[in-house]
This record gives C-alpha cells, sequence and structure tokens, in this order.
C-alpha cells in the first residue's frame, strides 16, 4: 500500500462497486493512471492458480460465449492449423489476453463473435469500452439489434442517421458507463463530441470492422480508415496501447502485408495474424449465363428448382439499385413466391417488419441491395442469387457467404451478362480523382489561406474550398463534389502536405413555416426585396422544400443553388426568417402508427400500464433495498410474475427495455446516475442498483410518461386528415413539442426542466417502438479543421503513384470476377480454385497462374470483348 498510495486506493475503491455501470471517474484515470493499470493488472490477467475459480471462469473464452449468447462451443470451422482448434475460438483467445490480432474469417464463419466475447468480458472485469471501427451504419445498427435479440443492451452506436436526442444519449451511456461497445465510422474520431465522450472512458479495445478499408489494396478502400491508428496514438499518449483487433472475411496476402505494415509504422505494434482463409466448403457455387430479358424468369427458374415451397429455409436475391429490388420482388409476388424487397428507403417499421418475417420465415425470399443484404442474418438460408454481378471476387463471396450459416449444405447462382460487367466499370470510374484534381484542392486551400489570412489553419466545408479553386482544375459534380473532395484532402494528408483535425460541424436551426412555395413566392411578393436577391431567395427556399427531411442540407448545397458566399447563406436564411418563410427552430419527423392493429395509442398504453406494473414489483420484491444497494433481478421469473398479473404481453426483452428507460430518468443531472443502475450479468439476469429512493423514482417515471402522452397526442394531431396505417411520416418542430409539454399546467408545475423532459419522453416513446424517431431537416455547415504545412511543394506524379495503385486494383478486380464467371460457365471447378488462389497468392503470382500476358486487357475499363468491339468500328468506315 505504502508503494502504490493513492491509486491503490482508488483501484480497491472503484473494485468495491464494480459490476455495476460504475467506471472510474476520469480525473482519477488522469492523474492517476497506476490505478487503472492495477485494475487491469488484477481483473483483466488470468492467474496460473487451477483453484482459482473467479479466473477459470471470466476469463475462459468458451464460458464467456456461453454466458453471453448461450452457445456451448465456438464453430469447428475453419481449423487454426497451429492448434487444430476453431479459428473463431483462437482468435477470441488472443483478443481476450490482450494481443494485437489480424483475424480473417470466411462471411458467416462468426467474426463480430470474436470481438463480442472479449468487448463484454472486458467491461465485465474493468469497466473498459471497446470502440468498434465499422464502414457502414447498416452493419452497425444490425450488430446493435443482434445483440440485443441476445439480451445484451449495453452496444451503442453514433451516427450521421440519428435524431439529436438519440445521438445525445448514445453519447451519455458511453460517457456515464452504461456502454460496453461504441460503434463508430471513422469520421466519427474526428467529431468534438464523440472525443469528449470517449475522453470520459478508459478503452480497453480497438476493433477495426472490415479491416480490408485500410489497405489501399483492398477492394473497398476509405481514406478515413488511415485516420485511426494516428487518434490511436494520439489517445495512448505516452502510456500502452490497449489491444488492436482487426476483423474481415477477405484479405489478399497484399492486404494482409499492408495492414500489418500500417500498425507498424503507425503506433508501433505487431499483428499477430489469424488467417481462416474465404472458403466455405458448405455452399455450392454456379455460375448462368443469360440476358437482361431473361434474366427475371432465370431467378424464378432457379428459385422453383433450387428452394421448393414446402422446404425449410429461405433464399436471398441480392440486386445493384434499390429500384431493381423492388421490380424482381414485385415480379416473383405475381409468381406466387412469398417475396419482399428490403433497401435502405424503406421506412423503419418496414425494414423491421420484413427483415423479421423473412427470419421466422413467414417470407421465403427477400430481395436486397448489397449494401444492406448485409445485415440479413439468418442462419438457414438455402439459396442466394446474384441478379447482377458484383465488383470484385472479394463483395462476391462476402454475399455468398449470408448463405449456409447453420453450417448445412447451401447453394449460390450467380447470373451474369456482359452489360453488368460494363455497368461495373463505369461505377469504378465515377468517383476517380485525377491528380490534377488533387492538386487543385492543394491551391484552393493555399489560396483561402493567403487571402484571408489564416496561417496555415483552415476550418472551412468542402464547398467553401472549392470555391478557391480558381483555375477550375476540380470537375464538379454535385453528387460527388463532397466525396471526392474529401478523399483528396485524404491523399494530400498521405503525402504530409497538411494534416485533417477535428471537424467542425454547425448546425443552422431552420424549419418552415409555410406549406407551398407559392405562399414563399407570396411573402417575397409582398416585400421589398426584387432582382436577383429575391430570386435567390426563392431558390433558397425551394431548395428547402425539396430536401429530404432525414439528410438534411448543406450550406455547400445552399451555395450552389443560391450562388452566393458561405457568408450569404447565413444572410438569406436571416432574410427568410423576417419574412416569415423559416423559423429559427429545429425540424423533427417521426413514423406513427394509426388505425391499424398495434397502432401507436395502444402501444403505448401496454408500455405504460407495463412500466407502472415493473415499479411496483420491484419495490415489492425489494421494499428494505436502501439506496445505494443493489441485487440481481432475473428476467424471466421477474416477466412470469408480470403474466401472472394480467400483462399477457409481456416478454423478457419488453421488459429489460423498460427497466433500461428507468434507469435513464435523471441521467446527466446532478449526480448524473439516474433512477437505477443497470448492468447486464448475463442474458438472464441483470445487476440493479437503487440510485434514488422508490417514491421520487416512480413519480420521475410517471412524469416522463405523461410527458410522452402529450407528445404522443402533438404527433398524432399533426397527421394528415383521414391519415391510417402504420410508418405515417410526421412532421414538427422541437419549439412545438416544448410548447405541447408546457401547455398542461399540471405536469409543469412539477417539473424544473421541460427541455430534458421533453427529450426523455421522446426517446421513451421511440425506444418502445411507439413512434419511430427520424432526423428531422437541418441545415449544417460541415466543415473541417486542416493545418497546411510548410512545405510548398505541390502534389506531384509520386505522391499520385499510391492511389493509381488503388484505382488500376479496382479495375483488375472487375477483370477478376468476370474470368471467375468465365471459368464458372465452362467448369466450376476452375472457377472455385481462381478464387481460392486469389486469397492466397501474391498478385504477381495469381496474375501468372490465371492471367498470363493479359496487362493490356487488365488497365482497361472494359472487357476484352467490348475493346475488340471499339476497336473494330474505328478500324472500319461507317455503313450507311
Amino acid at each position: 500500500v505504502e508503494h502504490h498510495g493513492w491509486p491503490l486506493a482508488y483501484a480497491l475503491a472503484w473494485l468495491s462497486v464494480s459490476g455495476g455501470n460504475s467506471v472510474m471517474p476520469p480525473w482519477v484515470m488522469h492523474q492517476f493512471p497506476e490505478a487503472g493499470a492495477l485494475v487491469r493488472r488484477l481483473r483483466d490477467n488470468a492467474c496460473t492458480e487451477p483453484t482459482c475459480e473467479w479466473c477459470r471462469e471470466h476469463h475462459d473464452a468458451t464460458k464467456q460465449l456461453n454466458r453471453w449468447f448461450g452457445f456451448s462451443d465456438f464453430r469447428a470451422e475453419p481449423i487454426d492449423e497451429y492448434s487444430g482448434r476453431s479459428m473463431q475460438q483462437s482468435i477470441t483467445e488472443a483478443a481476450m489476453a490482450g494481443e494485437h490480432v489480424l483475424g480473417i474469417l470466411p462471411t458467416g464463419a462468426g467474426k463480430s463473435i470474436c470481438y463480442q466475447i472479449p468487448a463484454l468480458s472486458r467491461y465485465d472485469k474493468t469497466g473498459a469500452l471497446t470502440v468498434v471501427i465499422s464502414p457502414l451504419v447498416a452493419l452497425m445498427a444490425d450488430q446493435v439489434a443482434g445483440m440485443q435479440a441476445h439480451d445484451i443492451d449495453s452496444c451503442v452506436t453514433v451516427n450521421g442517421l440519428l435524431s439529436m436526442p438519440e445521438r445525445s444519449d448514445a453519447l451519455d451511456r458511453v460517457r456515464l458507463g452504461d456502454a460496453s461497445i461504441l460503434l463508430i465510422s471513422p469520421e466519427q474520431l474526428r467529431s468534438v463530441s464523440v472525443d469528449r465522450a470517449l475522453q470520459q472512458r478508459e478503452i480497453g479495445m480497438w476493433v477495426l470492422d472490415e479491416a480490408h478499408c485500410l489497405s489501399r489494396w483492398g477492394h473497398d478502400f476509405r481514406p478515413d480508415y488511415r485516420y485511426v491508428g494516428r487518434y490511436i496514438r494520439k489517445r495512448a499518449g505516452k502510456g500502452p496501447v490497449p489491444p488492436v483487433l482487426c476483423l474481415t472475411a477477405t484479405a489478399k496476402p497484399d492486404v494482409v502485408s499492408d495492414i500489418v505494415d500500417y500498425f507498424r509504422k503507425e503506433i508501433d505494434i505487431k499483428l499477430r495474424v489469424f488467417n481462416g482463409g474465404a472458403r466455405r466448403t458448405n455452399i455450392d457455387f454456379v455460375v448462368v449465363q443469360t440476358t437482361p430479358a431473361e434474366k427475371f424468369d432465370h431467378i424464378y427458374q432457379t428459385l422453383e428448382s433450387d428452394l421448393p415451397p414446402d422446404e425449410p429455409g429461405g433464399a436471398i436475391v441480392y440486386c445493384a439499385t434499390r429500384r431493381h429490388t423492388e421490380e424482381v420482388a414485385r415480379f416473383l409476388r405475381d409468381k406466387g413466391v412469398r417475396a419482399e424487397f428490403f433497401h435502405a428507403g424503406l421506412p423503419p417499421e418496414t425494414r423491421k417488419n420484413v427483415q423479421r418475417s423473412f427470419i421466422s420465415g413467414d417470407l421465403q425470399v427477400i430481395v436486397a441491395t448489397n449494401a444492406f443484404g448485409m445485415g440479413i442474418d439468418k442462419p438457414d438460408v438455402r439459396l442466394v442469387i446474384h441478379a447482377d454481378i458484383p465488383g470484385s471476387l472479394e463483395n462476391y463471396l462476402q454475399e455468398a457467404g449470408r448463405a449456409g450459416r447453420d453450417e448445412q449444405m447451401a447453394r449460390c447462382v450467380l447470373l451474369y451478362t456482359e452489360e453488368d460487367v460494363e455497368r461495373q466499370f463505369s461505377m469504378a470510374a465515377h468517383n476517380r480523382l485525377t491528380r490534377r484534381e488533387i492538386h487543385g484542392v492543394l491551391r484552393a486551400l493555399r489560396n483561402m489561406d493567403r487571402k484571408k489570412r489564416l496561417n496555415g489553419r483552415i476550418v472551412a466545408t468542402t464547398g467553401e474550398i472549392l470555391l478557391e479553386d480558381d483555375e477550375h482544375a476540380f470537375q464538379r459534380d454535385a453528387n460527388t463534389d463532397d466525396t471526392r473532395a474529401r478523399t483528396a484532402v485524404a491523399w494530400l494528408e498521405e503525402s504530409v502536405l497538411l494534416t485533417r483535425e477535428e471537424n467542425r460541424v454547425q448546425v443552422f436551426p431552420s424549419s418552415l413555416r409555410v406549406n407551398t412555395l407559392d405562399e414563399a413566392q407570396e411573402k417575397l411578393n409582398g416585400d421589398t426585396i426584387t432582382g436577383e436577391r429575391r430570386r435567390q431567395l426563392l431558390r433558397i427556399a425551394e431548395a428547402l422544400f425539396n430536401s429530404d427531411p432525414d439528410d438534411g442540407i448543406s450550406t455547400d448545397e445552399l451555395m450552389l443553388v443560391g450562388g452566393l458566399s458561405p457568408e450569404g447563406v447565413q444572410a438569406a436564411l436571416h432574410d427568410l426568417e423576417q419574412l416569415g418563410i423559416a423559423s429559427n427552430d429545429t425540424t423533427l419527423t417521426a413514423f406513427v402508427h394509426s388505425g391499424v392493429q398495434r397502432a401507436s395509442r395502444e402501444r403505448f398504453a401496454q408500455a405504460a400500464a407495463l412500466e407502472e406494473a415493473i415499479i411496483q414489483l420491484m419495490q415489492e420484491s425489494a421494499s428494505d433495498m436502501e439506496v445505494g444497494e443493489s441485487h440481481p433481478l432475473h428476467l424471466r421469473q421477474f416477466t412470469q410474475q408480470l403474466k401472472d398479473q394480467g400483462y399477457s404481453y409481456a416478454l423478457p426483452e419488453l421488459v429489460r427495455r423498460i427497466i433500461r428507460s428507468i434507469a435513464a430518468d435523471g441521467r446527466g443531472e446532478g449526480s448524473g446516475g439516474g433512477s437505477l443502475g443497470v448492468r447486464s450479468l448475463d442474458r438472464d439476469t441483470l445487476h440493479v442498483t437503487l440510485l434514488r429512493d422508490w417514491s421520487p423514482l416512480a413519480k420521475t417515471a410517471e412524469l416522463r410518461r405523461a410527458a410522452a402522452e402529450r407528445l404522443l397526442d402533438h404527433f398524432l394531431n399533426a397527421m394528415p386528415p383521414n391519415t391510417r396505417g402504420t410508418d405515417i411520416l410526421v412532421e414538427t418542430t422541437l419549439g412545438k413539442l416544448q410548447e405541447a409539454i408546457k401547455a398542461d399546467m399540471v405536469l409543469m408545475s412539477d417539473v424544473k426542466n421541460p427541455v430534458a423532459l421533453m427529450n426523455l419522453a421522446l426517446l421513451w416513446l421511440h425506444e418502445q417502438e411507439i413512434i419511430r424517431l427520424n432526423r428531422g431537416l437541418t441545415i449544417f455547415r460541415p466543415a473541417m479543421t486542416i493545418q497546411l504545412q510548410e512545405d510548398r511543394r505541390g502534389f506531384a506524379n509520386p505522391d499520385f503513384e499510391p492511389l493509381k495503385i488503388h484505382y488500376d486494383e479496382q479495375t483488375q478486380q472487375v477483370h477478376v470476377m468476370t474470368e471467375y464467371v468465365q471459368r464458372g460457365l465452362e467448369r466450376m471447378a476452375d472457377a472455385v480454385r481462381l478464387a481460392m488462389d486469389y486469397f492466397s497468392l501474391r498478385r504477381d503470382e495469381f496474375i501468372r497462374r490465371w492471367l498470363p500476358n493479359r496487362e493490356e486487357d487488365l488497365a482497361r475499363q472494359t472487357t476484352p470483348a467490348s475493346w475488340d468491339a471499339i476497336v473494330e468500328s474505328l478500324n472500319n468506315p461507317i455503313q450507311r
């Protein structure tokens, strides 16, 4: 004790309250880092004493797998050739032991378990947070939903699709210790609010899901992934780097080397590689030649032959576009197939119902877009059909891997047309940058720095930067400008010509006060504003009317439509407010359900009654429980007691959700603890700590339910007249919602902070699925912070070479996919061998073996047949 002093005292104090959602205070971690090190030493390192039951339980990966997910063992295949055991188990054990790991497992072989078990175990032992970097919002949402399906609700995500109350709640859960796992995109690491929340927690592990996105040799390279290493190094400071776990389903030798080298150079760690390969032995692959006219019939015929309607299991049909999914699903339904489409454009309740129906077997076929289809987790998918050829073997095997996750035999059929290949070449070329364009962005930044005397530190949006491109080197395209300009900045950072730091997103509260553009025009007609200024304001108003309420609209877009400077946009918004066309309020949208079974009012009544019963039963079963005391709550037993009281609709999942909502009451106020401390001990047991007396706890919940009822009344009254159905989109503003609460004088007599109450009530309605919050229309300025380096050289050919290699690799990937198809049409065994060699041989060796003497073909963004046709047409006179 004399040696360790205060750090030991704090470590022992925290251990005495561990097991709830308690985390060591940030000031203790910063002032006494040894305290955290002592906790890790005591609880995150397994002792070697065979009789130590605690270590034998908490450091045993198989026992932790059973505790959290109910599985008795890890997947048998693929096998770790060094240990002869499950590769999934080897990766999980290495991550639990604190090693830095790169794990490669085929899609469907359970990659997520490899980080979830170490993350949940480490959170339980030390309170540490695991941060998972993931490229797609859909995949993040599916990971959270998958864990909730196993009654694990300490996993949260922060992404750009959350409403403001949801984002605030997620960050509070991270900051206050309620989150064991945080899923974010790499872009979110530059968010000031995310960074502040992470500063409040000890990071137990960094996970890069879809780690191939880090490599320029990967099929889905994302420049933002290159920032992750720098952030990890900055966050660790002079202390040790927490374990890093990289996971991917598809990594060629060049990609593996690139990932390993990156972490060695960036943060001086060596990744231990576990390579489970890409092959799934229980999938039968087939390629079928078709034509655009025959494609739908071939889909139906394949379903008829490979998935008889009376047999269990389902099928996924992958399509390249949303429109295509809808057309295919409609065609199949006309043929009598139980089919539905599934893509990002569907309302949330519809997506959830379609996915639930498919997983339960009520739907036989789901027709999905490539990205969103990745989130469909159904173990008995017997058939996967690719209606459109993917752009790479990596994508193809990832999507095919959704079949046969129960390890039983499944079939994957790829329908091939040459037109689809040409479309892939076109899509790959669409977002590419030239060296001149990237140099143009650099020159624009330097122009901005010189004109505004910024001393090399620039805070600007991509649109503001491109305004300074006086030589018009950057080819403008409203649909891709932002993505391409950000990619240019990323490559300028790779070339050490600048440093990109935190994002500075500014939100302008604004909602329309008129119902039509004609009304806006009338208000402008009645004012003295004329000429070009009047036209600018009308164009801005029109852009606001036409914008997607869930995507919002950026100041860059308003600059383009209005022909204005950044300052001019702010002045225009002010003018629209003065004219009564817009107001300084924030639009919010939500989906409600009315006039149908399980309408929003019915859902509210059930949730409110059940919550009252839960609080009463908890108090009766722990009447002598004092503030600060804890006890276990066994969900199944507790739920059965509620059913016995007449709440037939009570389910463990619903009870858990309501208890979590009670826990959130008052969170962030005063001591910040809320009404209850809740933590999962296992799938069926919650560790509940009373944080305020039962009487004020019940009163706080009652006030929140009353506010929720006022808000629900407002949403339902805001619906168009005579509207009924699920997923009815209602638009309002935060100001109007606050007024709805303030109008209840009885409620207001007991409320000190109506805004905080409104946010709690909105989240409760959302979490109990009474309504579904959307983001709502916002006007935002997504600025980057950039520090120019003193080096005044330009972006030269050597700087561009790595990006050129990446673009050449994309082109080659389409050619390899085409070669796989051609081989598959002749002899499928050859195509399978080609695919396995693609993931095991170095690039040059693979080319020599499968595409010898084809260097010129591989460099062209078209098939050899199309190239020959072009050359032939150029060499022959035009026939009249």
